[in-house]
């Protein structure tokens, strides 16, 4: 007998805002992954700033099934990466993901943060997470920082960066939202 062949999954890169008509699961996806003290209003990463500044993407199957989601924020040669997340994919979906978002910032230094976590339970996620960023190229920045009371360390692809140019870059990223 032979083995059921499994057709490839099909992933596509969905722009958010509230015409696409599951935002609001893509809105709870947003709400459950990350603590209030890490987030920033939905609203405002709805907003869509300046053309090709900011980019807030659903990553869905072909039967709209939401696999994940993505906040990139772009100043000149840097994108920033602040939010990031996948659910229930099947395997090797999130390297399709993440393949998908760092082909939409090729040729850009790609910034990610990683909360430092003190819980036991949280640990293990942690190191996973990193493991599958430095599988992806990502080095250490050797930087590190704090927003909202979270600390974070930062981890870049494509070059490095310099303290001064993070600084200047998350705050005029912050700013961004509150406008």
């Amino acid at each position: 007998m032979a083995a059921k062949e499994e057709k490839p999954l099909k992933i596509s890169a969905v722009s958010v805002d509230k015409s696409l008509e599951d935002w609001k699961k893509v809105k709870a996806l947003y709400k459950e992954s990350f603590t209030s003290a890490q987030r920033a209003p939905f609203r405002s990463l709805m907003a869509q700033p300046e053309e090709g500044k900011s980019s807030l993407t659903a990553y869905l199957t072909d039967s709209r099934k939401i696999l994940g989601l993505s906040y990139a924020y772009t100043k000149g040669d840097i994108t920033y990466i602040p939010y990031i997340t996948f659910k229930d994919c099947p395997k090797d979906a999130e390297t399709v993901i993440f393949s998908l978002l760092l082909d939409a910032h090729k040729g850009n230094r790609i910034v990610l943060d990683v909360a430092r976590t003190i819980s036991e339970d949280k640990k293990k996620a942690r190191q996973k997470r990193l493991d599958f960023f430095k599988n992806a190229g990502f080095t250490e920045s050797g930087i590190s920082g704090k927003d909202f009371g979270v600390e974070y360390d930062y981890y870049v692809l494509g070059g490095k960066v310099t303290r001064e140019e993070l600084t200047e870059f998350t705050e005029d990223f912050w700013n961004s939202l509150d406008a």
